[in-house]
């Protein structure tokens, strides 16, 4: 009679150990803006933020290999940068901007947004921040759920988050567009635009061409 709370145990066990386990290491990031010039680097073991110049001494073969990590693409830990690229400034910030953060960087070397969930959400919850505008590591703005999505309802339910982000096959959802203008587009078929501040300028919606 003592066999199966014995054998749900030891299936328990593990599950919880799982749970309580630390996460994994985080990596080294690089985030560079559209044309390349400005990369974002992030350093795990030190939560420090460094902002490059790579224009002043690099090719145009060096600024291309660094275009591609600019937006909502992952850690590239293993991206080089150009050797002569100049360091303009760098910063300490909190863990958590190292470790769950994306940056979108501006074209500018000062501005950049970070984007702690990417398209999916961990809670549906109205005033969740959801990007946060900075200035050389000075936080200046901040967009919630709220602003983004009008109607909650409209979120699609996975089996444990939510998703919010217009998608398409570009998976753009979140960049700097080419007037410099931070650009989000939700899975309500919106598009908003942001000074590089993080105030909000105009809505529009997204084209019927680009709808699914």
């Amino acid at each position: 009679m003592k066999i199966f709370p014995l054998l749900l145990l030891c299936v328990l066990l593990p599950i919880a150990a799982m749970a309580d386990a630390p996460p994994p290491p985080p990596e080294d990031g690089v985030f560079c803006s559209s044309s390349g010039r400005y990369c974002l680097v992030s350093d795990a073991r030190k939560n420090l933020l460094t902002m490059t110049d790579n224009a002043p001494f690099a090719s145009r073969k060096e600024l291309d290999a660094a275009r591609p990590f600019s937006g909502a693409q992952a850690r590239a830990s293993k991206v080089r940068l150009p050797r002569s690229n100049k360091v303009l400034w760098n910063i300490h910030v909190r863990p958590k901007d190292i470790h769950t953060a994306r940056y979108f960087v501006a074209e500018d070397g000062i501005h950049y947004v970070i984007d702690y969930y990417g398209n999916m959400l961990d809670d549906n919850h109205r005033e969740l921040v959801m990007f946060r505008f900075y200035a050389q590591g000075v936080e200046l703005n901040s967009t919630r759920l709220k602003t983004v999505i009008r109607d909650l309802s409209s979120l699609a339910p996975t089996a444990s988050h939510f998703h919010w982000a217009y998608d398409d096959k570009s998976h753009r959802f979140a960049f700097f567009d080419s007037a410099e203008r931070f650009v989000i587009r939700t899975i309500e078929n919106r598009e908003l635009w942001f000074d590089k501040s993080g105030n909000f300028l105009e809505e529009h919606p997204i084209p019927k061409r680009e709808e699914r």
